[in-house]
């Protein structure tokens, strides 16, 4: 992950985790619903998400750009609040 986008996440995933008390590992698993994929250039793949994220339905969305022989998710959308300009 891109180092900004890395952040935004680690500091959702932080602060979800103050509002509902839970502790570390204290959080059920994300159960993956449905993945949409677009492909608006070459080496570009815009990916959308539907995940059971703590019993709670939550839309993701990424945008994974090719860096050398992986994949670099350069932007980060979750739920309806725009993250990181995506």
């Amino acid at each position: 992950m891109d180092e900004q986008v890395l952040a935004i996440l680690t500091v959702s995933v932080r602060q979800r985790r103050v509002r509902t008390g839970a502790a570390v590992g204290a959080v059920r698993p994300v159960v993956l619903r449905s993945v949409h994929l677009q492909f608006p250039q070459v080496d570009v793949v815009e990916a959308s998400a539907h995940v059971l994220w703590d019993g709670r339905s939550q839309a993701f969305a990424f945008r994974l750009q090719a860096w050398y022989d992986r994949w670099l998710c350069t932007a980060l959308e979750l739920g309806a609040q725009n993250r990181s300009g995506l």
